[in-house]
């Protein structure tokens, strides 16, 4: 069942299977989302479990995104930053201002942009092809684990690695126009 069917159950049926379903379909990624923000993964599982709890909790009111996928990724990254800024709040008086390490305005909006950018071109990727990058790059598995694990060799495992890396990086190089600092870290932060 597509994600437009499932949150119409959701709503209409108040259906847990079809929850507990796009929970799973959705958590790793919106998790990822999170944790780029947060960079620490407790208040990431935090804020994507509240998000998750927010609309289940809304969904008789909730009215049912076209796009599910923009919607959440919406929803985790204002509240990470929500989170941020009150995690900010709170140690600003302990912290000198140069301790702070808080991303100015334009900083934080750049950083946001190339998130999306990296998301959407992991999107782009064949099913397969994006499977064993997760596994290799989000899961942490080797490339012998993956093979296993999606019934293929270590050879196919790298070459899939190697066009999804190819692919990725094409996407945040064109974003980026030049290969500047900023891109240099975001590459090897999540690639």
């Amino acid at each position: 069942m597509d994600t437009e069917g499932l949150l119409f159950n959701i709503q209409k049926n108040d259906s847990e299977q079809d929850f507990a379903t796009l929970f799973h379909q959705n958590y790793e990624r919106l998790f990822r989302v999170a944790f780029f923000y947060l960079q620490d993964d407790e208040m990431a599982k935090d804020v994507t479990l509240d998000v998750f709890a927010d609309i289940w909790n809304k969904r008789k009111t909730m009215i049912v995104p076209r796009n599910f996928r923009n919607f959440s990724f919406t929803m985790v990254k204002n509240a990470a930053i929500n989170m941020l800024e009150k995690e900010q709040r709170f140690s600003h008086d302990e912290l000198p201002e140069s301790d702070n390490g808080a991303l100015n305005p334009s900083e934080r909006l750049e950083q946001s942009e190339l998130f999306e950018v990296y998301e959407k071109a992991l999107g782009e990727l064949p099913e397969k092809c994006r499977a064993v990058f997760m596994h290799v790059k989000e899961e942490g598995l080797s490339y012998d684990e993956t093979a296993q694990l999606c019934n293929i060799s270590a050879k196919t495992v790298d070459a899939q690695m190697q066009k999804a890396l190819k692919h990725i990086r094409s996407a945040i190089e064109a974003y980026m126009k030049h290969g500047d600092e900023q891109t240099k870290r975001f590459i090897s932060i999540f690639l």
